[in-house]
């Protein structure tokens, strides 16, 4: 994958984004706490690991071929950044969302 190793300062961050979990499944009113950071401008530009959204596997890279959830990345007719921000709102949105969550921590 391209792009440097994140430095201690942006792991920690990355940390606390994602022991939110899913962004996306706390929005539909449940908890999933194995998730990956998804880099919104992806790995390589200066600060990319400060723009992530924790996302679970499904809502991440997997997508339901019966139209259950929709992913980001991923194969499949349900998948891609249009299909993923209809139905669940701006990567920036959701981001914004995260950045207030942990401020409150």
């Amino acid at each position: 994958m391209k792009g440097r190793a994140p430095n201690k300062d942006e792991r920690e961050f990355m940390a606390r984004m994602c022991g939110i979990g899913c962004i996306v499944c706390l929005n539909l009113g449940f908890e999933t706490f194995q998730v990956t950071p998804h880099h919104m401008e992806g790995r390589t530009r200066p600060g990319a690991h400060y723009k992530i959204l924790p996302l679970c596997g499904n809502h991440h890279q997997v997508s339901d071929q019966r139209g259950r959830w929709v992913a980001r990345h991923g194969p499949g007719k349900h998948s891609g950044k249009a299909m993923f921000e209809e139905e669940y709102g701006t990567e920036n949105e959701l981001y914004l969302q995260c950045l207030e969550i942990i401020k409150s921590e």
